[in-house]
C-alpha cells in the first residue's frame, strides 16, 4: 500500500501530463487549420491523456480513503476533472472540424468506444472495493 506522500507524488505526476497535454493543445489550437500529421499528433496525445484519467482516478480514490476529512480531497478532485474534462472537450471539438466528415464518423466511434470502456473500466474499480 502507498503511503500518502507516496500516492500525492504519483497524483503530481498525472497533473504534470495534464498541463504539458494542455500547453500542446494551445499551440494546436493557435494554428489556423491543423495539418495531417498535427491531427493525427493530436488524437495520439489525446488517447493518452484519456488513458490517464483512469490512473488519476485510482490514486485519488487512495488518497480519499486516507483522508480522516476527505473534503479537501474531493475539492482536489473536482478541479483535476473539471481541467481534465475541458482539455478533452477542447481536443475533440478541434479533430472534429479539421477532419472531413467521413472521418468524423471514426472518430466518433473512436469516443464512444473509449468512453464506454472507460466507464466499465471505473464500474468494476467501484465495484472491487
Amino acid at each position: 500500500m502507498n503511503t500518502e506522500k507516496e500516492l500525492i507524488k504519483k497524483r503530481g505526476g498525472v497533473k504534470a501530463k495534464l498541463t504539458q497535454f494542455s500547453t500542446y493543445l494551445n499551440i494546436a489550437k493557435s494554428s489556423d487549420k491543423l495539418s495531417k500529421l498535427q491531427a493525427n499528433e493530436l488524437k495520439c496525445r489525446l488517447e493518452k491523456i484519456e488513458d490517464l484519467y483512469s490512473v488519476f482516478d485510482k490514486l485519488q480514490l487512495e488518497l480519499e480513503e486516507l483522508a480522516d476529512d476527505a473534503e479537501e480531497r474531493y475539492n482536489e478532485r473536482s478541479q483535476l476533472e473539471g481541467q481534465y474534462y475541458e482539455l478533452v472537450s477542447q481536443a475533440r471539438t478541434l479533430l472534429e472540424g479539421q477532419l472531413d466528415p467521413a472521418h468524423n464518423q471514426s472518430l466518433y466511434q473512436l469516443i464512444v468506444t473509449r468512453t464506454l470502456a472507460q466507464q466499465t473500466d471505473n464500474t468494476w474499480l467501484t465495484y472491487l472495493k
